[in-house]
């Protein structure tokens, strides 16, 4: 009736109240230290001096993690010092199964987190052939896993809801594959270079009842406010390519559809 690994949703744990069935045994979610980098950044609502930007990730990365269930936790700002950074992410990995920070993981002057984990810990991989989201980090520190991801918004987003789901979902012993959905293309894209991408869109119905996706791509890949208007990101495979109205692509909706 019910199979290891299968997420309990509503209906499956009354068909197991109805078969008798007072507990289950579950796998634990796993504990998440959130933590944003860069002395620019400042909380919403405080002043700006020259330089300085409000903190979007937090509040971006914390709604996505309790949109899956998962009870975030905030740590402060990693500065833009490697002593000081490596103590922090140091006391967050052996309290935490896993830390998610943003920012940090290019090839800048500013960005320690590369030479820090292979210092301290581990790097599993480093830079991913993906757009938005290329310079993507992964590894391990202490008892954590670490996923850096990088520090642009619309990156942040597209790095999560594809690899950041796929480590909660083997955290959790996840055996049943999230839903892949498929859309027309209500517009026509030219792709020129060979990253997968992951664009932004707006998934709805057409005139005749069927899933169809209307791209967004006059707008610059990073930038907030196109992916804030969108409610899902098409996923555009590797390899330069013309995709024709009707189409049929790959969607992943930010949230509210089944999957």
């Amino acid at each position: 009736m019910l199979r290891a690994g299968q997420p309990l949703t509503p209906a499956r744990l009354s068909l197991a109240a109805a078969l008798g069935q007072a507990e289950l045994e579950i796998v634990r979610r796993p504990t998440v230290a959130v933590f944003t980098t860069g002395d620019e950044l400042r909380p919403p609502g405080q002043p700006l001096a020259s330089g300085e930007i409000h903190d979007s990730n937090r509040v971006l990365l914390q709604t996505l993690l309790m949109a899956e269930g998962l009870e975030p936790v905030a740590w402060p700002v990693l500065p833009d010092d490697p002593v000081r950074m490596a103590a922090a992410l140091r006391d967050a990995a052996f309290s935490f199964d896993l830390v998610i920070t943003c920012g940090g993981v290019s090839a800048g002057e500013k960005d320690h987190l590369p030479a820090l984990l292979r210092e301290h810990g581990e790097v599993y991989f480093w830079k991913v052939r993906m757009k938005p989201g290329m310079p993507v980090l992964f590894g391990r520190l202490g008892e954590a896993l670490v996923l850096g991801l990088p520090g642009n918004p619309v990156s942040v987003l597209a790095t999560f809801l594809t690899l950041g789901r796929t480590l909660l979902d083997g955290l959790q012993g996840r055996s049943e594959a999230r839903a892949t959905w498929k859309a027309r293309l209500a517009a026509p894209i030219s792709k020129s270079h060979t990253r997968l991408e992951f664009m932004r869109g707006n998934l709805g119905g057409d005139a005749g009842g069927r899933l169809c996706v209307t791209p967004n791509p006059a707008v610059a890949s990073h930038r907030l406010r196109a992916a804030a208007d969108a409610n899902a990101l098409i996923q555009l495979p590797e390899g330069a390519g013309e995709y024709a109205v009707g189409d049929i692509v790959t969607v992943l909706p930010y949230a509210g559809l089944p999957g």
